[in-house]
């Protein structure tokens, strides 16, 4: 099962394919090629860092897409996505910040 999963991945073939020349059903294929959890928003991650490092060099939209292997508006969206996190995450820290400052402000 392990090489179906490699081979799979590997030469991008459709999970149709894959299940007709491995003898298996599309859903095991697609069961078997699928990323776990941490590893898909790792490599989300990963692309959306990208688009916004690109166009940081100055990348138009175009050149940016082809890098990540994407149109350009997806890679609008990616990019969008990471401003979009990382000004949550700004939020969170800064609300952590405040329940501290409280919190002390209660405890003296």
């Amino acid at each position: 099962m392990r090489t179906v999963k490699k081979i799979a991945r590997e030469r991008n073939m459709t999970a149709k394919g894959a299940a007709k020349k491995f003898g298996k059903s599309t859903r095991t294929i697609q069961r078997l090629v699928a990323l776990d959890r941490s590893d898909y928003e790792r490599r989300a991650d990963e692309r959306r860092k990208m688009a916004y490092n690109l166009r940081l060099q100055g990348k138009k939209w175009k050149e940016v897409g082809e890098a990540l292997g994407c149109s350009d508006e997806a890679a609008r969206a990616l990019y969008k996505r990471y401003l979009a996190l990382q000004e949550k995450k700004q939020k969170e820290a800064e609300e952590a910040k405040n329940e501290t400052a409280n919190y002390d402000l209660f405890m003296d």
